[in-house]
């Protein structure tokens, strides 16, 4: 499952795991998100869609914050385990979405906090999808549990 699919790193992380052969399904507040399914089918993927939105009172309950998110992977993983399923997640760092990319990056705003990273740079949604099909392939098969920081070492120091 995917949330987030109709734009950024949920986007890139549906189209990078349906190329993979996965059946993917996307959480999304918008039918913008069931367009990118689409385009996911007509590439010969196969594709689910939630509609999902967080300011309405019968979905709040899938909005949760970062430490809930690391907690209920964990907690979902070990009730999984024993059916075969894996359960793993990516924590991002700072990603080029459409706002940052519209930042001057010679500004000392965006100079500090690609300073921040270790690596120098701010990840394309792309690198973030890239540790998702890895967690989601069958190279990590006994990978579980685990959240996974992707955030150019920001996390490190």
């Amino acid at each position: 499952m995917v949330t987030g699919g109709g734009s950024g790193i949920g986007r890139a992380s549906a189209l990078a795991l349906a190329a993979e052969g996965a059946i993917v399904t996307v959480a999304g507040r918008t039918q913008d998100t069931l367009k990118e399914m689409r385009r996911i089918e007509a590439a010969g993927g196969t594709a689910r869609f939630v509609l999902t939105d967080i300011s309405r009172g019968p979905d709040v309950d899938r909005a949760v914050d970062k430490a809930a998110v690391i907690s209920m992977t964990k907690s979902t993983a070990l009730e999984a385990a024993a059916h075969g399923i894996r359960v793993n997640a990516v924590a991002p760092g700072l990603v080029e979405t459409p706002v940052i990319a519209s930042m001057d990056p010679d500004t000392d705003p965006m100079k500090s906090i690609i300073a921040a990273h270790p690596m120098g740079r701010i990840a394309r949604a792309e690198k973030i999808a890239d540790a998702v099909v890895r967690l989601s392939s069958k190279r990590s098969s006994f990978v579980t549990g685990a959240v996974i920081p992707v955030d150019g070492g920001y996390t490190v120091p």
